[in-house]
């Protein structure tokens, strides 16, 4: 029967369709963002014909589906309890759906090394080839900020010391030989790059790769547990699958920022246990969690303001007033926040100076950007690589959140989910501060998981799809993260 709901469904899945089709086939260069670069921001359409190698990630994904199906008959009480087995199975898939998209890709699963070694694609683990005394790296680091190549300079330390491990981890193990590695890669271009490297540095780059790949899969365990404790298993279990499915983390393998969602849900998860169970310990914790994440990327900074919003609502919502006592916690997690910084400095390493500096590098790199343009095209860019579809259905949660605002029915914003009201007042902070003007859709990636626990949620409660709705979407999202692979030059 095609009730009101159904019919709602098949509307969204048809201006899901329409739209992607539009970019598909270049209907308008301002689907893409309003401009090439420099000194705007607009994606790059580039057709290449690699459908002979589709089939790969139509394998992942049919397994994906089906498990999907599967998992959609059972019950919460048995979702509960194979949870694990789940959460295992969607690991080993998602990462083969990254390693199947590679291959795909225009450039094959070579330009995963491609990626990694060439400096002006990310250029984090060019630095770190540099790196001799690791404490003088970060005495001299401020200094040498300006030195580093491409991303390198608009970032805290965190990524080159991340890929300094890997080489030396790969170095002390070098009698271990990957064969046929001097072969690798092709592309002239690459290879020159390629040859001027040790061969254990080449072994590095290779494995680097699919680390950072492996990385951003395992967010799935913090992502269940964050789900499961608000919203119940179900939920859980449909947020891995939606955020298997998510253009912005499948589309930049293997830039490191695909990996960033495990800080924000494992720190998340301490704050949400440490707030259930007004403890020290995992509200201390998730402070020094989301500071680790801060050392990859500024972009995590806003983070603070947002779990104090959750906790100050979270209270409010429990009839609590808000006094001296009930800023214990918010002290504790400052406190643990804090903590590495504070090592930083006896190291030789103002951070606070780091951040001054990679703020201006910022701002200079969006000299040009106008303010008005990006306060649409923030939210555009950033909602586009989630979803088509997931990005109806958020802005469909807008409208009603504002229309019930409107009529004074405030009551809604009090019973309404804590994560989404929060998120909202983020989301339009950022985008009206103008601190970004473009290319949200990677820089915004440490939020893209509190997207996902917000709309998996609505869709099993507030907006519940059935199984085969609910496989439909999953398709839909797999279609557009095809399309976007074929047309569309995210990374180099």
């Amino acid at each position: 029967m095609l009730n009101r709901r159904n019919l709602k469904f098949l509307i969204f899945c048809f201006l899901s369709l329409a739209f992607l089709l539009a970019i598909a086939f270049n209907i308008s260069p301002y689907l893409r963002g309003p401009a090439p670069y420099p000194p705007d921001w607009q994606w790059t359409y580039q057709f290449t014909n690699t459908l002979g190698k589709i089939w790969f990630p139509l394998i992942i994904l049919a397994g994906i589906f089906l498990l999907a199906h599967k998992t959609e008959n059972m019950t919460n009480k048995i979702l509960a309890k194979n949870k694990f087995l789940i959460i295992g199975i969607l690991i080993i898939l998602g990462f083969l759906l990254q390693i199947s998209l590679l291959f795909y890709s225009r450039g094959g699963i070579a330009v995963i090394i491609h990626r990694i070694i060439d400096p002006t694609i990310n250029g984090y683990f060019t630095a770190s080839l540099g790196i001799h005394n690791v404490l003088d790296f970060l005495r001299t680091y401020n200094q040498n900020l300006i030195n580093l190549p491409m991303y390198a300079k608009y970032h805290p330390p965190g990524a080159i010391l991340f890929f300094w491990v890997i080489n030396n981890i790969t170095h002390f193990f070098s009698f271990l030989k990957i064969p046929g590695i001097n072969n690798l890669p092709s592309h002239k271009d690459v290879a020159l790059i390629w040859e001027s490297l040790k061969y254990y540095q080449k072994e590095s780059a290779i494995i680097s790769g699919f680390i950072v790949t492996f990385i951003s899969v395992l967010s799935l365990i913090p992502l269940y547990f964050c789900s499961e404790l608000l919203y119940g298993s179900k939920t859980a279990i449909r947020s891995m699958f939606l955020f298997l499915l998510l253009p912005s983390i499948l589309l930049f393998t293997p830039l490191n920022d695909v990996f960033m969602p495990i800080f924000t849900l494992s720190s998340l998860y301490c704050f949400l246990k440490g707030i259930k169970l007004e403890s020290n310990k995992y509200i201390f914790v998730s402070g020094i969690i989301l500071f680790s994440g801060v050392f990859f990327d500024l972009t995590f900074l806003p983070l603070i303001a947002f779990y104090f919003l959750i906790y100050f609502i979270y209270r409010l919502k429990k009839g609590y007033r808000i006094n001296y006592v009930l800023l214990k916690l918010p002290f504790i997690f400052s406190v643990g926040f804090l903590i590495i910084p504070a090592v930083l400095f006896t190291a030789g390493l103002n951070f606070f100076q780091t951040v001054k500096i990679i703020m201006g590098f910022h701002e200079a790199a969006q000299h040009g950007r106008q303010y008005g343009t990006w306060v649409f095209y923030n939210l555009y860019d950033f909602l586009l690589f989630l979803g088509i579809f997931l990005a109806l259905l958020f802005c469909k949660m807008i409208y009603a959140l504002l229309k019930n605002i409107l009529q004074k029915n405030f009551l809604i914003v009090k019973t309404n989910d804590v994560i989404f009201l929060a998120f909202i007042v983020l989301l339009f902070v950022l985008d009206i501060s103008g601190s970004v003007r473009g290319e949200t859709a990677r820089i915004w990636i440490p939020y893209a998981p509190l997207f996902v626990l917000i709309i998996a949620n609505y869709i099993t409660k507030t907006f519940p799809l059935s199984r085969w709705q609910f496989v439909i979407l999953l398709f839909l999202q797999a279609l557009q993260i095809l399309v976007f692979q074929t047309v569309l030059v995210t990374v180099w």
